[in-house]
């Protein structure tokens, strides 16, 4: 959530994993799967890059 937050775009799973550091990307999609769940994020559309298509995602609650 804080890398949502700070980051204050909407961003991809892959994205996250760029700016997490020393976590896998397994990890972050298992997050992210998770905190849909709890409604703290939402998917705000789809992105194509290359032959691959992913969702992004932005927080629905605040950091406060």
């Amino acid at each position: 959530m804080e890398i949502l937050w700070n980051q204050g775009k909407e961003l991809t799973a892959n994205e996250v994993f760029h700016y997490a550091g020393n976590v896998s990307i397994y990890t972050i999609q298992q997050v992210l799967q998770r905190l849909l769940k709890m409604n703290y994020v939402e998917v705000s559309g789809v992105e194509c890059h290359k032959k691959s298509i992913a969702r992004k995602y932005r927080p629905t609650i605040s950091q406060a």
